[in-house]
């Protein structure tokens, strides 16, 4: 019998599965139609009645709840025409009714065994554990200090013998190692005192080690002080278990755990005293330690004047806090009146949240093809190594779901991968439904439901490339779930009004409509690794395609929305769309930009009523207009203001984004390569499309000779302004 976490479960396929499963090949046989390689496949373990593992189980589940709807197509039954139809002879190779009993009931039996394992942890709180200070590692001048931060010592925990893997496939660290996790004082979130420059897993100690520093406020100096005085030297980390590991060498009272590390803090008593260097544990029970408290009647020297009086202050500072937030909120999502109606009731902020939620959340614009809907638990296990080792090798024996995922897009979007289509799960952090801006209705403007000022879905793809773009940030709209051509409405000249003689007629006031077509485009971006790599280090490739793949996409998308020509396949750009220019020299040169040039961008968009979404406004330039800007002053009988300041990130009261994709090499007009551009607009009305899903494609044989494998990733995306008078530019921006 198979094994799952420890359970015995049989997982044998029966008699009648088998016998359903050779009447679906012969009629594959027979008709030329119906399944997958992969169902192929399982029909031959069914007819064999191997014993199946506890994934090719879930698997099963997985398919036939998303195809009991095949069901009710022509040709399922019998008695209509076109049987066995392509899905009669699909279910029949999985095993037909008997098969999804039997997997059913399995997976019951599993998520049971899973709900008894989940029981013994809590996953949403953050657990803590204790670690010391690196002895003769202070940097004085830099206030930092490296730490041991943890290793696999057990721990007991109210479940077990707790260990920590760490192995880096099972230890989350992008958080940790991004420069912004904290450090705190007493894992108090309002405390920060530092922040984490970098970590370091050693792979052969199985120890994890920070280098933390210190910053220069009172009380972060005050704890650093003591630090290097000796009197503070115990640290704890906090971290989110992601869930179990299943390790054989492990004895059976250890739960073997993933984790995300979130924070470090300085502490004052480590509920675990492990003399371990770097090891230490905070666990969630009482620590032993005995300390004495002397007890004093106090009572009569209180003021409950005072007392009441403070609290009184702290409830009406929280209740402002609370619907400043409130009101921001609902502004934000165009729901105003919903905040004002919410102050009035006088509800909580949590609550408020929830009612606006329900409020926004309306259907997406289509089904996204690339959004297969399997549970968590198989969306955690997807891997990207497994699907280019499997096409690497030719052999998917260890990529079933991989494939079954691939095949499913591609039934979904009538058109066949020329590698594999990855699922959009599979971009994201595992974490669920994410958000994405749609676009927001011009005022006044009469479109479809389906324009709304934001649509919950779960386009993890589009969140990955979001990451990775600096204009993101602006509030750019991005469409998933694309399958064809698409035409979204806009208003190239509003409506107007007038005043009527008493019987006469109303003019034609009517706008012009205009339109927005946004087509599929092909962009691709391609990696080379070793094929040992390829065959060996599944956490490598990872890497190489979320990571750098991924960002040459979202570069590329972003470079192509910037200046973009609008010929040889690429779409049109800002800078090449018939949106509003300030000539800024009056001439065909270059000029330094002045303060009055600024606001006469800002100016050209309001006078034409181009901001749509408030919250969307900003600017875009690059790196050398920014450093120009912060040596240029704002008016020249002062050098003490410049035309940009600290914090860097903001022009006349707006956000301010910056990237090497906004050029610096443009013909004023004289025939030069010396002039920069800066853009002003409202950007959720510059639209990203992506149609269909993302593409792996892997070849092994073009550099063949030098034993490198090609990865590549295609993806089929357009860019369109929607509303050409929300943006301006100016386009001869001198940074000499």
């Amino acid at each position: 019998m198979a094994e799952y976490k420890g359970v015995e479960i049989d997982t044998k396929p029966t008699e009648a599965m088998a016998e359903e499963a050779q009447r679906g090949l012969d009629w594959r046989a027979e008709h030329g139609r119906g399944g997958t390689e992969v169902g192929v496949a399982r029909a031959r373990q069914l007819v064999n009645r191997q014993e199946l593992s506890a994934d090719t189980v879930k698997r099963m589940a997985s398919y036939f709840a998303r195809h009991e709807v095949d069901k009710q197509g022509e040709g399922f039954t019998p008695d209509e025409d076109n049987f066995p139809s392509a899905g009669r002879v699909a279910w029949a190779l999985w095993g037909g009714d008997a098969g999804q009993s039997f997997a059913n009931a399995r997976k019951k039996r599993m998520d049971k065994i899973d709900e008894e394992d989940e029981k013994r942890f809590d996953r949403s709180k953050m657990e803590r554990r204790a670690a010391y200070f690196e002895p003769g590692v202070v940097d004085e001048e830099t206030r930092t200090v490296r730490l041991g931060v943890s290793s696999e010592e057990p721990v007991e925990r109210s479940f077990g013998m707790e260990v920590i893997d760490h192995r880096a496939e099972n230890m989350d660290l992008e958080f940790l190692s991004s420069g912004r996790a904290p450090l705190l004082l007493d894992h108090d979130m309002s405390r920060q005192i530092g922040v984490v420059e970098s970590v370091e897993l050693d792979g052969q100690t199985r120890r994890l080690r920070a280098a933390v520093r210190f910053g220069e406020g009172a009380l972060a100096d005050e704890v650093y002080r003591d630090v290097l005085g000796g009197i503070r030297q115990n640290v704890s980390v906090g971290y989110r278990i992601n869930g179990r590991i299943e390790d054989e060498e492990d004895p059976d009272e250890y739960y073997r755990v993933a984790t995300s590390p979130m924070e470090i803090s300085i502490v004052s008593i480590p509920a675990d005293q492990s003399s371990l260097v770097g090891v230490g544990r905070s666990a969630p029970q009482p620590t032993n330690h005995h300390i004495e408290i002397k007890e004093a009647k106090m009572a009569d020297e209180v003021n409950l004047d005072e007392v009441r009086a403070e609290a009184a202050a702290n409830a009406h500072t929280e209740a402002h806090r609370s619907a400043r937030e409130i009101m921001s909120l609902a502004r934000r999502h165009n729901k105003a009146d919903l905040g004002d109606k919410a102050l009035e009731r006088g509800i909580a902020l949590d609550q408020f949240r929830a009612e606006l939620l329900e409020q926004i959340e309306v259907p997406t614009l289509d089904a996204n093809p690339a959004a297969v809907d399997v549970k968590p638990a198989e969306q955690r296990s997807y891997s990207f190594g497994r699907m280019i080792q499997a096409q690497v090798t030719g052999n998917y024996s260890k990529a079933g779901f991989e494939r079954e995922m691939s095949e499913e897009i591609a039934a979904r979007t009538g058109k066949a991968s020329q590698g594999m289509y990855v699922p959009d799960f599979a971009w994201g952090s595992r974490s669920g439904v994410m958000t994405t801006a749609a676009t927001g209705a011009i005022s006044g403007e009469n479109v479809a439901d389906a324009f709304v000022p934001t649509i919950q879905r779960g386009d993890l793809f589009i969140e990955a490339l979001r990451a990775k773009q600096v204009m993101a940030e602006l509030g750019v709209t991005y469409l998933g779930g694309l399958t064809n051509r698409i035409r979204i409405p806009s208003i190239a000249t509003g409506a107007s009004a007038g005043f009527v003689e008493e019987a006469g007629d109303v003019s034609d006031q009517s706008p012009v409509d205009g339109s927005l077509t946004l087509q599929p485009r092909t962009l691709g971006a391609y990696a080379q690794i070793s094929r040992l790599l390829a065959m060996e280090s599944i956490p490598s490739i990872e890497q190489v395609v979320q990571d750098d793949l991924l960002r040459s996409i979202a570069d590329k998308i972003e470079y192509y929305a910037i200046q973009g020509s609008g010929s040889s396949g690429q779409p049109t750009g800002l800078l090449n769309a018939s949106i509003g220019n300030v000539d800024i020299s009056a001439g065909t040169d270059v000029a330094a930009l002045t303060w009055a040039d600024i606001t006469d961008i800002v100016k050209t968009v309001e006078d034409a009523n181009g901001i749509v979404n408030q919250a969307a406004q900003g600017w875009l330039t690059n790196p050398k207009v920014k450093a120009k800007m912060a040596n240029t002053v704002k008016v020249s009988s002062t050098d003490s203001v410049m035309l940009l300041n600290d914090p860097w990130d903001n022009i006349y009261g707006h956000r301010a984004a910056f990237t090497s994709n906004v050029p610096s090499d443009l013909d004023p007009g004289d025939g030069g390569s010396d002039a920069s551009a800066i853009l002003f607009g409202d950007f959720s009305q510059l639209m990203v499309a992506l149609f269909g899903a993302p593409s792996v494609i892997v070849d092994p044989f073009t550099n063949s000779k030098s034993g490198d494998v090609v990865i590549s990733i295609m993806q089929e995306v357009d860019v369109g302004v929607r509303n050409t008078a929300s943006f301006c530019k100016a386009d001869e921006v001198s940074t000499a």
